[in-house]
């Protein structure tokens, strides 16, 4: 397999360049100091653009004068001035671009290696950068490091070539460190063949093209776009197409998918003609994907793709890493190694915006992240549900009060959990006051025939946090009076249950409205379901109590029934 040499940099970092001339003084003392200065010479870039094509736009430069440059200085392996992740600072001569004498530059008579140099602005922003290996290293006639030779008493000045800085290139000044936030980069290259139909599986090189993102889908950071392999003819005649190489970031978390690509076949008329628009290869890399393609020390293999090429498997084999081939994978890019498909569609719970209503095509109208099959709120954003009943509170019948049933007796739109006469016709704004005492019983979603318990009694129980969702309460629950044989109709809603929670530990709070009171109040609360309707036989019994707790240590729940008397207040 072809080598491709790899080579390691750092985004947003530097590198250097410079030649020297210095001025030496005779018959001086070998143990007297050197004294070292720095200038920058900004190299003409677009007149050495003969590789343009290879690094895509020309960097920018900056109209702002250079205030200081940042260096590090090295002997052998030993840092002398500055060193990795914390450069040392030199201002330059006001009007001038070379630096100051400063006495950390008094250095012993000796051989040095300058092997950062990077010029900022007064505010602090980079505006020239020395390359140091990388594409833009052709473009400075002496790339990074640079060898310096001091003698006793000499006072040299070293002249740096720099380029413009553009973030944009900024992989491409060959850096091996960055000062404020090192993230190693490594080289990664792709290779294609196509395979036309009819043509019985015959491998021609293609031309293509590649887009590459940071992120698992096409919605995160672009690093590359649009960028194609040379292509040619050889001296034999025979069509070539060289690799196509980037350098990416590096990952510390080798199994987790952080980039993505597209590659996109183009045509090649000379080699094998057109093709079908939209033939692409996707997928995402792993920093381990990437590692894989190592080999040894200082050489990397390159990816190679098939298009239409029956019985090959396109790479990699299993983007999320799940243990399941991408090919068997009904998840391929969102780890699913149980392969769970609910509704058993094509698409695994994992990934399917629907996961319990077939939905083939996962058209989602309102982009909400629920598909349209299975939205409660089509049209709306679901995201948003002030009481956390799982009801989205453009939908909900009740948007401020727990009820994920949305149950709506009278079906005048608004639930019965948050209206004031659920059976019947809504009308004023604290409940009704009852005439004489009456049998008041809060409103809950089991009525007593529901369990049994008497077939001419009416009133309901309630099963706070078990129901349909699982999740049933806490909430605000109804107390309604003279509501025979369960008909909301002919009843006072004359006050309020309200269930609060902490963790395991619930209250239960009584509330009475304006003009009403209660006595004779019997509550019943226990995990078993209730076996009796008859209040005397409740647990709870209190004249006047109108607050109770419970903890629900197993977690299951409790049932809970509310009789109290409700009589005119005084």
């Amino acid at each position: 397999m072809k080598k491709i040499k790899l080579f390691f940099a750092f985004m947003g970092v530097f590198a250097l360049l410079f030649y020297a001339c210095s001025k030496d003084e005779n018959n001086v003392n070998p143990d007297e100091k050197a004294t070292l200065s720095f200038g920058a010479i900004v190299q003409d870039l677009a007149n050495k653009s003969a590789n343009k094509q290879e690094i895509g736009d020309i960097p920018a430069c900056s109209d702002d004068d250079a205030a200081y440059v940042e260096i590090i200085l090295m002997q052998g392996d030993q840092a002398v001035v500055g060193a990795e992740g914390a450069p040392f600072r030199v201002d330059l001569v006001s009007g001038q671009v070379f630096t100051e004498e400063v006495p950390e530059l008094e250095l012993d008579p000796g051989t040095y290696s300058l092997e950062h140099f990077a010029v900022y602005n007064e505010g602090g922003e980079l505006i020239w950068l020395a390359p140091k290996g990388g594409v833009l290293a052709d473009f400075v006639d002496n790339a990074l490091p640079l060898s310096i030779n001091l003698g006793a008493g000499v006072k040299k000045y070293v002249d740096v070539s720099v380029l413009c800085y553009d973030d944009r290139d900024v992989n491409q000044y060959g850096y091996l460190f960055f000062e404020l936030d090192a993230t190693e980069a490594v080289e990664f290259c792709f290779f294609a063949n196509y395979c036309p139909p009819g043509e019985d599986g015959k491998h021609y090189t293609a031309n293509y093209s590649v887009n590459i993102w940071w992120g698992t889908d096409a919605t995160g950071t672009p690093l590359y776009t649009g960028v194609t392999p040379v292509t040619g003819v050889n001296e034999d005649g025979d069509y070539f197409a060289e690799p196509a190489c980037f350098v990416l970031p590096d990952n510390d978390d080798l199994n987790t998918p952080y980039l993505y690509y597209e590659v996109t076949l183009l045509d090649w008329p000379d080699n094998y003609g057109t093709v079908a628009p939209g033939t692409v290869i996707s997928g995402t890399l792993t920093a381990q994907d990437i590692m894989d393609n190592f080999d040894g020390e200082n050489n990397v293999n390159y990816e190679h793709l098939r298009f239409n090429c029956d019985g090959e498997t396109p790479p990699p084999g299993d983007d999320d890493d799940d243990g399941v081939p991408n090919d068997d994978d009904n998840c391929p890019l969102i780890p699913n190694p149980d392969q769970a498909n609910s509704d058993d569609d094509s698409h695994g719970d994992a990934c399917d915006n629907c996961p319990l209503d077939t939905n083939e095509d996962q058209a989602d109208t309102d982009e909400d992240g629920v598909g349209d099959e299975c939205d409660i709120c089509p049209g709306y954003d679901d995201a948003a549900d002030m009481d956390e009943d799982g009801i989205p509170d453009d939908c909900d019948n009740c948007p401020n009060v727990w009820n994920p049933t949305q149950l709506d007796t009278d079906g005048d739109g608004e639930g019965n959990a948050c209206d004031q006469t659920p059976g019947g016709d809504n009308g004023g704004d604290t409940g009704d006051v009852v005439e004489n005492c009456e049998t008041a019983i809060m409103y809950g979603d089991t009525t007593f025939w529901d369990l049994g318990l008497a077939n001419n009694r009416w009133g309901w129980a309630e099963h706070v946090g078990v129901g349909e969702d699982g999740t049933n309460g806490p909430g605000v629950y109804q107390i309604w009076a003279a509501a025979g044989q369960n008909d909301l109709e002919k009843g006072y809603w004359v006050g309020n249950v309200t269930v609060t929670a902490e963790g395991d530990e619930y209250t239960i709070e009584l509330e009475a409205f304006e003009g009403n009171e209660f006595s004779d109040i019997h509550v019943y609360i226990g995990e078993a379901e209730p076996t009796t309707s008859a209040p005397g036989q409740f647990d709870n019994t209190d004249e006047d109590g109108m607050s109770y707790s419970f903890t629900d240590e197993d977690g299951g729940g409790f049932w809970l029934i509310v009789h109290v008397q409700a009589c005119p207040a005084d």
